[in-house]
């Protein structure tokens, strides 16, 4: 029993930690910065997660996050 309670504590505490980066990292970025952050960190989550869920994830709305992909890919239009 021991043993499991040593796996649950590192478990949440992982939890935690990235929960805590994630609030940092977030809370002031702007859309743009959010995603490229995804991009460069975790772009299997774009590849498995639709728009919607994905802008939810990172605190925005599904428009901010098209209007972010449209800066990223093509910053001459905007």
């Amino acid at each position: 029993m021991t043993t499991w309670n040593g796996v649950i504590k590192l478990v949440m505490e992982q939890e935690y930690n990235q929960k805590e980066r994630y609030l940092l990292n977030f809370n002031n970025r702007s859309a743009v910065d959010k995603y490229r952050h995804i991009l460069s960190d975790e772009p299997m989550l774009i590849q498995r997660t639709t728009t919607q869920d994905l802008a939810s994830y990172l605190g925005i709305t599904q428009r901010s996050l098209t209007r972010a992909k449209a800066q990223i890919y093509r910053p001459d239009v905007l």
